[in-house]
C-alpha cells in the first residue's frame, strides 16, 4: 500500500479540526478554528461551499450515510444540520438558532441552550434508524433524532472526544479523555459496556467493522478491541507521538493514524500482536500536527487536515 501526494490545499481559515468525506461525491467537509465551515473539491482543490454562521471553532462534522445531510458542531454550541443538494440551513437540533431564514448570527437571534450541549460539542455521528450521537466539552453524551432532542448520558468524567455508531446498529460508544470508551442502549439508555485500558486521555476511537475496533490516546498508545470484551484484545503500538486523529479502510483491514508529530502511519490490523507493530506505511504529511483525517468510499483518495491550516490530498497508487 502506497500513498502519494497530489495536492496541497491553503484554506487560509485557521487550524484544521475536523473532516468528513461525502458518500457519493469527491467532495470533504471541513471544520476550522476560525469558523470555516467548507467544502472542498479534493480533484480541483477549489472550494465548492463556504457555509455561513459561524463566528468561531467548528468542531465536528459529518454526512449522513446517504449524503444527503451535513451535520455540523462548534463553539457556539449549535448542532446545525444542512441539506447538501443545496446546503441550506435546515435547522438547529440544539434549540439555539431560531430563526434559520437568515444567515447570521445576529438575524437568527442567538438563545440559550436547553436541550443542547452546555459547552462545545467536539464531535457528533450518524446512526441507523434515524438515530444521532453526539458528545461534549461538558462529559456529555446526546442522542438526538433528527427532529429532536431524545436523551442525555452523564456518566464520563472527562471531555467525550469521540461519538460512534457500531455499524449498522443503534448502539452508540463514546471516548473520553477521563481515559474509557463507554456503549450505550438507544432504546433504554442504559450503558452496555466499560471499556478500560488506556492511561491517558483518549483522542480519538474509529471502528473497522460491526465487531472490532481502534481507539488511540494521548500517549501514542493504540489499541484494538472486540466488541462487548471489555479489555483490549492487544495493543498494536505506542508510537513515539499522541494519537490526535483515526481512519480506517471500508474493509476493516487497515487503520489511518494522524499524530501530533505530523505524521500520518498505517497499520494492517490483522497483523496481531506484534510488540511494536511495525506501519504499512508512514507520511510526512504536514508541519504541525494532523488533526483529522477522511478516507474516500472506494479508499483510493486519503485526505487530511492539520495545525498547519492546510489540507494534504494523497492518492493510493496501484
Amino acid at each position: 500500500m502506497k500513498f502519494e501526494l497530489r495536492r496541497r490545499i491553503e484554506l487560509n481559515f485557521g487550524k484544521v479540526l475536523a473532516l468528513a468525506y461525502h458518500r457519493k461525491r469527491p467532495q470533504v467537509a471541513v471544520g476550522t478554528r476560525d469558523g470555516g465551515l467548507l467544502v472542498v473539491d479534493v480533484t480541483t482543490g477549489e472550494v465548492c461551499e463556504r457555509l455561513k454562521g459561524y463566528t468561531d471553532l467548528v468542531s465536528a462534522v459529518a454526512y449522513s450515510e446517504d449524503g444527503e445531510f451535513l451535520l455540523s458542531a462548534g463553539k457556539d454550541r449549535t448542532l446545525r444540520l444542512w441539506q447538501t443538494s443545496d446546503y441550506e440551513f435546515v435547522r438547529d437540533l440544539a434549540g439555539i438558532i431560531k430563526k434559520p431564514t437568515e444567515r447570521t448570527l445576529r438575524g437568527q437571534m442567538m438563545t440559550s441552550s436547553v436541550q443542547g450541549h452546555t459547552q462545545t460539542p467536539l464531535s457528533v455521528a450518524w446512526g441507523a434508524e434515524g438515530y444521532l450521537g453526539s458528545g461534549g466539552q461538558d462529559c456529555l453524551v446526546k442522542l438526538w433524532r433528527i427532529d429532536a432532542p431524545l436523551r442525555s448520558f452523564d456518566w464520563h468524567g472527562g471531555p467525550v472526544t469521540r461519538v460512534a455508531f457500531r455499524p449498522g446498529t443503534t448502539e452508540l460508544f463514546s471516548a473520553s479523555r477521563d481515559g474509557t470508551i463507554r456503549s450505550w442502549r438507544a432504546e433504554t439508555g442504559a450503558m452496555i459496556h466499560k471499556y478500560l485500558g488506556h492511561r491517558d486521555e483518549i483522542e480519538d476511537m474509529v471502528f473497522l467493522d460491526d465487531g472490532r475496533f481502534v481507539s488511540g490516546d494521548l500517549n501514542g498508545r493504540l489499541l484494538s478491541w472486540v466488541v462487548g470484551q471489555e479489555e483490549p484484545d492487544y495493543e498494536i503500538v505506542t508510537w513515539p507521538s499522541a494519537v490526535r486523529c483515526l481512519v480506517s479502510s471500508a474493509d476493516g483491514a487497515h487503520v489511518f493514524v494522524g499524530v501530533d508529530s505530523g505524521e500520518i502511519v498505517a497499520f494492517d490490523r490483522r497483523k496481531r500482536r506484534r510488540k511494536p507493530a511495525e506501519p504499512v506505511f508512514e507520511l510526512e504529511a504536514h508541519e504541525l500536527a494532523v488533526r483529522a483525517l477522511a478516507l474516500s468510499p472506494d479508499g483510493k483518495m486519503l485526505v487530511s487536515g492539520g495545525n498547519d491550516t492546510t489540507l494534504r490530498v494523497f492518492e493510493l497508487q496501484a
